[in-house]
């Protein structure tokens, strides 16, 4: 694959997350947490780990985000009745109405630009992104994989 086309993506990756960006610091918000909130916000009754895991956020940034969510009284952490090992993350009444205001701004904008892409379109960018990133996973794992073999 000829250079211009992994730069022109590359671009195109950097100028969607910094125009995200741009728009979570006209709420000023963090970009962790309000990826954290939008998690929990669509799948509700998520672990730490889970967030993490599901979203490629690290470990600590979430606990960072749900510490100071928590301090805040927007969530509270319950035991996780499967996994005793994890506590399932719980909105408060406050953290809902916090969630709301927050989190479906984002819902809505992102709802306009599916809309304006149309539904075939739209769904084949997320195929093709869910692609891509199960194809950089995979060969992550392969990179690291052969470096390890080298020593």
């Amino acid at each position: 694959m000829e250079n211009e086309s992994i730069i022109s993506m590359n671009k195109a990756l950097s100028r969607i997350n910094g125009l995200y960006q741009k728009w979570f610091q006209t709420r000023t918000l963090n970009s962790y947490l309000i990826q954290t909130l939008n998690a929990l916000f669509m799948e509700p009754d998520l672990t730490q780990k889970e967030i993490s895991d599901k979203y490629q956020i690290p470990r600590q940034t979430v606990n960072n985000a749900i510490q100071a969510l928590k301090k805040e009284g927007y969530v509270e952490l319950v035991q996780n009745e499967n996994d005793k090992r994890w506590k399932i993350i719980l909105f408060t009444e406050k953290g809902q109405k916090y969630a709301e205001e927050t989190v479906l701004p984002l819902l809505t904008l992102d709802q306009k630009i599916a809309k304006r892409m149309g539904p075939t379109k739209y769904h084949q960018f997320i195929t093709l992104l869910q692609e891509y990133g199960d194809s950089l996973e995979h060969e992550i794992a392969e990179s690291k994989e052969a470096s390890h073999e080298k020593r």
